[in-house]
């Protein structure tokens, strides 16, 4: 073996071609030594900065084919070749050395000297210049975390970038992956799937048209209409993540999870699918099937394999009969089950409830299907079919929903309504009240010291009363009316005429005409204490609201009464960051970003810098003549002649603090424009949003300002990713929220109105008016920290306003303090 023997490319491909023409027999014998020989070629001339050269390690034979290119040179057996940390194995080559590329066939190997990932393939190209592979057939590339195999790849060494467009299968740990595209950040450990997306777990499979996923942590992230199903359960979701190695999951916008008979939708959907413990936010609607049970409500937990829940913030529980619906609200609903595996209902605190030919209310209830008895404990009430009945204690008995048999225990009392003066009264220890058909009350029998009073009328006038006590009374009614009435025991009877009416002689101890409180239809269930009626029922609802514990529906309630009559489109979002709470407002509508998109710019950017693209100290050559002088640029006004650089960090700075637009324009050509920003916020799992003009642009032609649009909800899930660590590091999310807080403009929208204590990061958007007054946009986007740590996203769009500037900073100002109160009431 001969060691040490070096050539330039260049030079012995040009000798060797004079000396196959003029010394052809020394230079072949020469040829046939060195062809068995390990064989090194290197470029001379390397220098800093410089371009550096494909090396050939290792061949059995090397020669010329000027009919291919004037350089190539064909490589043929063990071909070994070597690229700064890269080497590449095959049985032949073309390599091209004036173009620095090469082109291998068979048992095609790249891999990285330090062996962190290998490539296999049956043929491929590789360009030295840019560090750039593309493999085809039976291609295979692993890593310590993943193998991909596909037909087609393309990868690039500078970036560490690996990405397929004819469909591949993912290995990981467990899960099992395919796609029709996907890219593969292996620096960041992170693959982004499009397109007929399937991944395959232990435990579920997930469906899907994008997907993120990391190799190393094993979690998924959801960027479009997801389904994840097993056998047990079906998932869908628009938006969230899963942790497969513990199968930890959240999903968001328009989810639900389906189990046996039970559905949960709900904004928001914590849940662990190992032990069946799940956590639901906002419009959390539960459907039972078997049971034709639905409960609502905005925050609650349920466990898919013991089949106990719980539901408070405006729970409602609706129970489906054959002839009537019931409706019943209380601050907290459970659910759990007996050692029968019968099903109980539990309502605490504030309960009422409203069903066609029934109404109550108490404090808590109780409610099983295995023996069909409600009970309703501390100062229960119900009204039926004219009649109020109270007592300390009462069970209703009932048989398909309907109610058989009522038991009062403990003062029971029976009231009806004669006239507006006087009421029929039935007291005693215990009453019991008989129904039939169609929830008819047709017998009452009451016990232990018995007492009643009831009115006779001639007509329509009252003649006389009679009050009558004894041990046990037997009632029969007819059309709501006593038809006969019976006594046992030793009695005492009077009849009392019409003059000599006297209501204390009248009224039986314990008496108490609670009608006030009586729900009227399903929405009073959520109104405790007496009810009023006005004409202005938006209004009523709205003081009924102020004696309640603030929620997000009587939040977004206040709001759309703020934003209703005025000359503008108001679209609202907002979200809890510890509880992922959302409330959305005229959500379906694009809003047109204006300045607010800077934001999104700079997440972009910030995503790049974590990729290793660009740097926050990289200089950028700012000239005159990207400062254009008939647009806001505070940058413009500290280097007027421009011809300086500066840093990424500081051009972002201008960017957002400042709202800068000429700051703007060279961030997105630095970008390599609008469409590549659209894609990297895409890439970050934002969806319903469009980036498609530059600052530039939009002042040339103003309608190009519809051309950048996002919806609320988009806008809230862009400032989530301030706290998501998956999305960017720790350092880009510190300088990301350092620059929102340093805004300087529109100090009278989201900020107008807040506490001083009030910590605020945020971004403003507007336009300016067209000739007819109207304003395209006034736009607020930000995150505000109340101190008790309920910190909050929030985003609005006013758009096509004929208000005046101030009212429209006024309407963000209200809206933001409204959400204020909200969270900084909030408590664990």
């Amino acid at each position: 073996m001969i060691q040490g023997l070096k050539f330039e490319i260049r030079n012995l491909r040009f000798r060797g071609f004079l000396m196959r023409r003029k010394f052809c027999i020394p230079f072949f014998f020469l040829w046939g030594i060195l062809s068995v020989c390990s064989f090194h070629v290197s470029a001379q001339g390397q220098g800093p900065g410089q371009i550096k050269k494909i090396e050939i390690e290792q061949y059995n034979s090397l020669e010329f084919d000027a009919k291919i290119a004037p350089d190539a040179q064909r490589v043929i057996g063990d071909v070994r070749f070597r690229h700064d940390d890269v080497i590449m194995t095959c049985d032949s080559a073309y390599f091209y050395s004036e173009k620095n590329t090469l082109d291998a066939f068979s048992r095609v190997h790249i891999t990285k000297t330090d062996g962190s990932v290998t490539v296999d393939g049956d043929f491929g190209k590789y360009q030295g210049n840019i560090k750039f592979a593309e493999i085809w057939n039976n291609v295979v590339l692993e890593d310590a975390d993943a193998i991909l195999k596909t037909q087609h790849l393309y990868y690039d060494m500078n970036t560490e970038i690996a990405y397929y467009l004819v469909g591949a299968e993912i290995f990981n740990k467990g899960n099992d992956m395919v796609s029709k595209l996907g890219y593969y950040h292996r620096n960041i450990n992170m693959f982004y799937f499009k397109k007929d997306v399937v991944l395959h777990t232990p435990d579920y499979t997930i469906v899907t048209d994008t997907l993120n996923y990391n190799v190393h942590t094993k979690i998924a992230d959801f960027v479009g209409p997801t389904f994840i199903q097993n056998e047990k359960d079906t998932i869908y979701c628009e938006l969230g993540w899963y942790n497969t190695n513990d199968t930890v999951a959240l999903f968001r916008r328009n989810a639900w999870i389906k189990s046996g008979s039970t559905t949960t939708n709900a904004d928001t959907l914590f849940y662990e699918s190992q032990t069946g413990n799940g956590r639901a936010f906002s419009n959390i609607t539960i459907v039972d099937t078997t049971n034709n049970i639905v409960i609502k409500g905005h925050k609650g937990e349920y466990n898919n394999i013991t089949d106990r829940a719980w539901m408070t913030k405006e729970a409602l529980l609706i129970m489906a009969g054959k002839e009537d619906t019931l409706y019943l609200h209380a601050d907290t609903l459970r659910t759990d089950v007996d050692t029968m595996k019968f099903k109980i209902m539990k309502a605490y605190n504030k309960v009422k409830f409203f069903s066609r030919d029934m109404q109550g209310m108490c404090d808590s209830l109780a409610m099983s299907l295995q023996d069909s008895i409600v009970r309703m404990y501390v100062e229960p009430v119900i009204w039926a079919q004219g009649n109020q009945m109270t007592a300390e204690y009462i069970e209703v008995e009932t048989e398909k929903q309907n109610p058989k048999k009522m038991n009062m225990i403990g003062k029971g009392f029976i009231t009806s309504e004669e006239d507006s003066s006087w009421f029929n009264q039935i007291r005693g220890k215990k009453i019991v009240g008989l129904f039939r058909g169609q929830n008819e009350l047709y017998r009452i029998i009451a016990s232990g010291d018995g007492e009643t009073v009831y009115f006779t009328r001639e007509g329509d006038y009252l003649t006389s009363a009679n009050k009558i006590a004894a041990p046990d009374i037997e009632i029969n009614l007819k059309n709501k009316k006593a038809e006969e009435i019976t006594y046992k025991g030793k009695s005492e009877a009077e009849t009392i005429p019409v003059v000599e009416f006297d209501h204390t002689e009248l009224t039986l101890m314990g008496f108490k005409w609670l009608v006030s409180h009586q729900p009227l239809d399903k929405d009073d269930v959520f109104r405790w204490g007496e009810i009023t009626r006005t004409i202005d029922k938006q209004y009523d609802e709205i003081v009924a609201e102020e004696t309640q514990p603030e929620t997000l529906d009587s939040l977004r309630r206040r709001i759309e009464v703020l934003i209703s009559g005025r000359q503008a489109e108001v679209g609202v979002a907002i979200m809890g960051f510890k509880d992922k709470d959302t409330l959305t407002i005229n959500n379906r509508r694009h809003y047109p970003t204006m300045s607010v998109y800077k934001y999104h710019i700079a997440l972009a950017a910030l995503r790049l810098v974590d990729f290793g693209r660009i740097k926050m100290d990289q200089k950028v050559l700012v000239t005159k003549e990207e400062l254009h002088p008939d647009t806001h640029s505070p940058l413009r006004d500290d280097h007027p002649e421009g011809n300086v650089e500066l840093t990424v960090a500081e051009l972002m700075t201008y960017m957002v603090s400042k709202s800068d637009n000429n700051a703007c324009d060279i961030m997105l050509k630095l970008l390599n424009g609008p469409k590549r920003v659209e894609q990297l916020v895409k890439s970050m799992g934002l969806s319903d949003i469009s980036i498609a003009a530059t600052e530039q642009e939009m002042h040339e032609n103003p309608e190009k300002q519809n051309d950048n649009w996002t919806t609320p909800f988009s806008a809230v899930n862009a400032l989530d990713i301030c706290f998501r660590t998956d999305m960017l590091s720790e350092r880009s999310r510190g300088f990301l929220w350092k620059i929102l807080t340093e805004t300087t403009t529109g100090p009278d929208k989201i900020k107008g109105k807040l506490p001083s204590n009030a910590i605020v990061g945020h971004k403003t958007g507007s336009s300016f008016r067209d000739e007819n007054g109207m304003k395209l946009a006034d736009n607020d986007i930000g995150i505000v920290q109340p101190p008790n740590g309920y910190h909050f996203m929030i985003a609005i769009f006013v758009s096509n306003s004929k208000e005046d500037d101030q009212t429209n900073a006024t309407i963000i100002a209200d809206i933001a303090r409204m959400a204020w109160d909200y969270y900084s009431k909030k408590k664990e």
